[in-house]
């Protein structure tokens, strides 16, 4: 008799740890892998307002999300952390500084609302001096999976001095096409900071503003589609895009073309490109 009380115990004690498993390895999956649901790699603009605020525009979200579902951060060029966990009906978040010797990069992060999330809702970050300049970083990250809904670069500009940079190689792709790539651009700069002006053999200059990248296709007058490819996709003008020339029936325009990078803020020539085809 105590042979099978002894052997039912061992049974339960067995059957308890393959459910506890069990339990165990489908917590572990499901924090693997996010819900399918949750939105991830939201495209953004960034917009210069002032030298005290910047603004991130969210591009078209997959799957519905609301801002009170995420966490903001930032990190600033200086490594200073500031966050808006975002709550029902608020919509300014105030950095306080843990000392009030070291005072925090931002006076405040503020949503355009605490509903869905969609195309055209943003955040703004804003200081009461001149935001630092250079590259910040940051993070919208869903709270209670930690998956991170959107991320990238916000580059506060210096609105007086223009990158410097070129095109590395005009590339004959076919007689349709026509490949110019980009160099080292320094300092980084936003594509939203940038505007490209095309000249084509007997044609008037066409100028394609970069102020929503999730569209950068320009058609000149004689239907040759100018197309800029992000090709990291971090909204970033760096070395490795470039900027597509071509036309859908038949060959490009015989002659000489033209193609300039331009500063948005002093119109001066980050890099360019003469070159006949």
């Amino acid at each position: 008799m105590e042979r099978r009380t002894i052997l039912l115990w061992v049974n339960i004690v067995l059957i308890i740890s393959i459910v506890i498993s069990g339990i165990y390895l489908a917590l572990t999956i499901m924090q693997g892998s996010p819900p399918a649901s949750i939105p991830q790699n939201v495209s953004f603009n960034v917009k210069y307002i002032s030298p005290t605020q910047m603004k991130v525009e969210f591009n078209n979200f997959s799957n519905p999300i609301l801002f009170t579902d995420v966490r903001i951060k930032t990190v600033s060029p200086l490594g200073d952390v500031c966050t808006a966990d975002v709550h029902d009906d608020v919509l300014v978040y105030d950095q306080e500084p843990e000392d009030a010797n070291d005072p925090k990069s931002l006076a405040n992060i503020t949503i355009s609302s605490t509903g869905t999330l969609e195309k055209g809702s943003y955040f703004i970050i804003s200081n009461y001096r001149d935001l630092t300049k250079g590259p910040w970083l940051f993070e919208m990250v869903h709270r209670s999976s930690n998956t991170i809904v959107s991320k990238g670069s916000i580059i506060v500009p210096d609105t007086d001095t223009a990158p410097t940079g070129s095109i590395s190689a005009v590339m004959d792709v076919s007689e349709s096409e026509v490949k110019l790539m980009l160099g080292t651009i320094s300092p980084s700069t936003e594509l939203t900071y940038c505007y490209i002006d095309v000249l084509g053999p007997d044609m008037t200059v066409q100028t394609m503003y970069l102020n929503d990248t999730s569209s950068m296709i320009m058609l000149l007058i004689d239907d040759t589609q100018v197309k800029i490819v992000d090709a990291d996709g971090n909204g970033l003008m760096n070395s490795g895009d470039y900027i597509d020339l071509r036309k859908w029936t038949g060959a490009l325009t015989e002659g000489q073309w033209s193609v300039e990078i331009k500063y948005v803020f002093t119109e001066d020539i980050i890099a360019y490109a003469y070159f006949p085809i």
